[in-house]
C-alpha cells in the first residue's frame, strides 16, 4: 500500500500595503536597500514624521472617545498646552522605539502640522469615525514564475493594510448636516448610492503633492488612489461591512 506524500509547510509571503508595496512603487532600489537588505536609513525623517501625525491623530480621538463615555464630551478645538502634553507622550512612545524627530526644524513642522490637524480637522472628523486603526488582510494568487526564478513555494501571497479611519455615514442623520467632510463627500458622489455606507479616511502628513506630474500614472496621488482602492476592497471582504462608497486623504 502506498501512501502519498505530504507537502512541506510553508510560510505565505505577506506584505504590507503600505510598507513593501507602496515602498517598493515609489522607490524599487531604496526599498531593496532599507526593506530586503535591511540598510537602515541614514536620515529616517519620512517613518518619524508619519508615526508621529498618526500617533497623535490617534490619541486625541482615544482623548475625546472617552469624554464621550462619561458623558463630559470634549471635542477640539483644544488649547496648545493640552496638545502639547498629547505631543510629549507620543514623543516618548516612538523614542522607545528608536524613532526622534532629526532635527528641531522637523520636530517644529510636526507639532504645527499635528496642532492643524488636531484643531480643524478633528471637530468633523471625531464624531464621524465608527472605527480606528483597523486592520485588513487578505489573499490573492501569485502570478506563474518560472522554475528558475522560484526561491519558495507558494501559489497565493497574503497584503495586510491598516486603516486609519472607517466612517459610517447615514445620510439622513440630521446631526452632520453641516459637518464639512460630509457635505464634501456627498457633494462628490453620484445619485443612487445607499443610505448607510462607509468612507475610508487615511492620514498624511507630508505637503500636498502637486496634481500635474510629468508621467500621467506615477504620482502620488495615483499611488495613494491605489492604496484606498485596495483598502476598500479588503474592507467589503470582512464580516459587517457597510459599502465602501468613498476614500478621502
Amino acid at each position: 500500500m502506498s501512501l502519498p506524500v505530504r507537502p512541506s509547510p510553508y510560510i505565505l509571503p505577506s506584505y504590507s500595503l503600505t510598507g513593501d508595496l507602496i515602498s517598493f512603487m515609489r522607490c524599487g532600489l531604496q526599498y531593496r536597500y532599507h526593506v530586503v537588505g535591511r540598510l537602515p536609513s541614514s536620515n529616517p525623517v519620512q517613518m518619524w514624521f508619519g508615526q508621529f501625525i498618526h500617533a497623535v491623530l490617534e490619541e486625541s480621538y482615544r482623548i475625546y472617545n472617552e469624554s464621550i463615555k462619561i458623558k463630559t464630551p470634549n471635542l477640539p478645538p483644544w488649547s496648545d498646552a493640552d496638545i502639547l502634553e498629547i505631543v510629549n507622550r507620543i514623543e516618548r512612545r516612538l523614542a522607545v522605539q528608536g524613532l526622534v524627530a532629526w532635527d528641531d526644524e522637523v520636530r517644529n513642522m510636526g507639532i504645527e502640522r499635528a496642532k492643524l490637524a488636531v484643531n480643524e480637522l478633528g471637530p468633523d472628523l471625531f464624531p464621524l469615525i465608527h472605527q480606528a486603526e483597523v486592520r485588513l488582510t487578505g489573499t490573492r494568487y501569485l502570478p506563474a514564475i518560472k522554475a528558475r526564478y522560484r526561491f519558495r513555494e507558494a501559489n497565493r501571497y497574503e497584503v495586510l493594510g491598516v486603516v486609519d479611519v472607517i466612517t459610517h455615514i447615514q445620510l439622513h442623520d440630521k446631526r452632520f448636516k453641516n459637518n464639512r467632510i460630509v457635505k464634501n463627500i456627498l457633494a462628490s458622489l453620484p445619485a443612487g448610492i445607499p443610505d448607510d455606507f462607509e468612507v475610508i479616511i487615511d492620514y498624511k502628513g507630508m505637503r500636498r503633492p502637486p496634481n500635474v506630474v510629468p508621467t500621467p500614472g506615477h504620482s502620488l496621488w495615483d499611488q495613494y488612489k491605489w492604496q484606498i482602492q485596495t483598502y476598500a476592497h479588503l474592507r467589503q471582504k470582512q464580516i459587517g461591512s457597510l459599502p465602501v462608497v468613498a476614500g478621502a486623504l
